[in-house]
């Protein structure tokens, strides 16, 4: 794109410099500067420029005659830094203040700047050559200390003048340079100069509200246009002149100028409601809503996209996906589940799977993390994207760099001829999933965490950024926080990951799932009763994937004796013929009495059955249903009922 040129006519080489190290604040190297003397323009037959910054509109050397358009040339207004008021501030009040500058027309604009300021209890007096109160000691000078008279006392020099927000704002909406580094700029230049009264206030809000909605419309992926009701535009954005092949500076006047006929009475009788046109052989969706002003001044916003390329672009995404390997197989319809915790969970990261906001999934070894993240992969907007996981514990650090980064040619012994692709930029567009984050090695942290803060990337013996689109999740069996404080993992890359935080509850803690998995895994209507008991007493260190395991291995041995792992049931064969029946012994128990679920737990303890507070309770809950015993609130604990003890009574007949 070719830089734009900005003509700086002034009779001062100093102030000259001055506004061209003003301009280059604002707009960097984006653009050409070119200063002049009115002696040179007065020679000139055609000055050329796309903006002429002007310090007064007399001796510029009859500039106008000589500009094809006039409406670039900009007579500025000048201020000074925040760092001269403060010099200003330290005047002893109620004094009275010689001002100085090059000229008496130049003193009398420094005077009236300074007035503008209302800073209370100093009198400015303008210095001119016949000016000789030396009962003044005080002077104040916009760098022309040389003017000051000899028997000034204290100097105070605020530096040269300096283009104020007005003018600033002025350059880049002529300019058009509404880009977000410019918005950067600006907003520190205002940090820099002095604007009276709450005018700066007024000049950011209006320079963020306009720039913002500038490079909105900029870079829309849908097309705007606003029209009045009568038919005529308002505005539209590039990418609507892109779908209508038509330019706004062509002065498009109503939709019968910008559409074909058919199509632009469609869209004058749209109501709120959404309809589908073939705009120059391509599909478009276009939604409409009507702004109401008054009950009879009314506008009409419509949005056009795309449907064409949207398809397209899933499907190329899909494609590259599918190829690559990169591809998210489960979904949130696969996780079998009971539990109130688990379907909190979930419904927690249906949520989540919404925003594209970094998520940081924490939870034991065995809980299904990458269950769960590729199911939030396949339920958000990047569902048709590549899903890269990545376990950041299974890799050394030197291998690790390279896989997430990638490399060039040649960037160290044994590397690709042709450089390699990181997973990052594999991911772009979709998601990648970091799992075991909490092992990843803490020098690579923080190259992790300019990923995250810049969205971009750079290749290990490269010297150019890519930038990155890119939905981060991670997974962690560990405690972060004390990783954070024995020094091996970064606070930042913490709160950089941990935007939406998920906690997956254990196994242990939601057991009424237990089952229904096992059954899921082995493929069983019904769990054997002992089987049952002895996964339900089990604590399940391992969680789901021990679960898994267990279910494996009992497809294997189910005809023998003892089908699950000993370390989960004992010796069932020997359990069954010393350990007495569970309903034998609570009723056995409460038959002496009324017992609270805590000391009954220490009583089936002394009979040899060791079991789960969870198991006990739906066991009482069970006998309870049954009629076998009461259980009361407080302290009346569970006692047995008269069925109870006549079952009782039948089983000891057994024994």
């Amino acid at each position: 794109m070719q830089r734009k040129k900005i003509v700086i006519v002034t009779g001062n080489d100093r102030v000259a410099s001055s506004i061209e190290d003003d301009v280059r604040l604002i707009l960097g190297d984006s653009v050409i500067i070119e200063k002049l003397f009115p002696p040179q323009v007065a020679e000139m037959e055609r000055v050329e420029g796309d903006l002429f910054l002007l310090t007064r509109l007399d001796r510029i050397g009859n500039l106008e005659a000589k500009v094809p358009d006039k409406g670039r040339m900009l007579c500025i207004s000048r201020t000074i830094w925040e760092s001269g008021l403060q010099q200003i501030l330290a005047i002893p009040p109620q004094s009275k203040v010689l001002v100085v500058n090059d000229s008496l027309k130049s003193t009398l604009e420094m005077q009236k700047l300074l007035l503008s300021l209302n800073i209370p209890g100093l009198t400015y007096i303008p210095y001119s050559e016949d000016c000789t109160d030396t009962s003044l000691t005080v002077a104040i000078t916009p760098g022309e200390p040389s003017y000051v008279p000899p028997y000034i006392e204290k100097i105070i020099d605020v530096g040269n003048r300096h283009i104020d927000i007005s003018t600033a704002l002025s350059i880049c909406n002529i300019l058009k340079a509404n880009t977000p580094e410019t918005l950067d700029a600006l907003l520190h230049y205002m940090s820099l100069v002095i604007t009276p009264g709450n005018a700066s206030k007024r000049y950011q809000d209006a320079l963020i509200g306009n720039i913002r909605m500038e490079s909105i419309l900029q870079h829309m992926e849908q097309g705007l246009l606003l029209t009045l009701s009568s038919g005529e535009i308002v505005l539209a954005n590039p990418k609507l002149e892109q779908l209508a092949n038509c330019s706004m500076e062509d002065a498009p006047l109503s939709l019968k100028d910008m559409f074909a006929e058919p199509i632009a009475q469609q869209l004058e009788e749209m109501k709120d409601d959404a309809i589908a046109l073939n705009i120059g052989g391509r599909e478009i969706v276009v939604n409409h809503t009507i702004i109401k002003f008054s009950t009879n001044i009314h506008q009409r916003l419509y949005f056009f996209s795309d449907v064409t390329y949207l398809r397209c672009l899933e499907q190329s995404a899909a494609m590259r996906a599918k190829k690559s390997g990169f591809l998210a197989k489960h979904t949130f319809d696969d996780i079998v589940h009971r539990s109130v915790a688990m379907k909190e969970c979930i419904k927690q990261l249906k949520m989540f799977a919404k925003s594209d906001k970094a998520i940081l999934i924490q939870g034991e070894s065995g809980t299904g993390k990458e269950l769960l993240a590729q199911s939030i992969h396949n339920s958000s907007p990047r569902h048709h994207s590549p899903f890269v996981a990545v376990n950041c514990a299974a890799l050394p650090e030197s291998l690790l760099e390279s896989e997430l980064f990638g490399y060039e040619k040649g960037a160290f012994t044994g590397a690709r001829q042709s450089g390699k692709m990181g997973l990052f930029e594999q991911a772009n567009g979709g998601t990648i999933f970091l799992d075991e984050i909490g092992d990843m090695p803490f020098a690579l942290q923080s190259r992790l965490l300019r990923v995250l803060q810049e969205k971009q990337v750079m290749r290990i013996g490269g010297d150019y950024v890519l930038n990155v689109n890119v939905r981060v999740i991670a997974a962690t069996n560990q405690n972060l926080m004390q990783k954070i404080n024995e020094g091996t993992f970064r606070h930042d890359l913490f709160y950089r990951l941990s935007v939406l935080p998920c906690q997956v509850p254990a196994l242990r803690e939601r057991r009424e799932d237990i089952l229904p998995l096992f059954q899921h895994f082995t493929g069983l209507p019904n769990v054997p009763a002992d089987i049952a008991d002895c996964l339900m007493r089990y604590d399940w260190p391992g969680n789901v994937r021990e679960l898994q395991n267990a279910a494996d291995y009992y497809g294997m041995m189910s005809g023998f004796e003892n089908p699950l792992p000993k370390h989960i049931s004992g010796n069932i064969s020997q359990y069954r013929e010393t350990a007495p029946d569970m309903d034998y012994a609570v009723l056995s128990i409460l038959h002496e009495g009324s017992l609270g679920r805590t000391a009954l737990m220490c009583k089936l303890k002394e009979w040899g059955i060791n079991t789960s507070e969870y198991a006990l309770r739906h066991k009482l809950e069970d006998l309870e249903r049954n009629g076998i015993l009461v259980r009361q609130v407080g302290r009346g604990g569970t006692s047995l009922t008269e069925k109870g003890r006549n079952a009782l009574k039948q089983i000891q007949a057994k024994y």
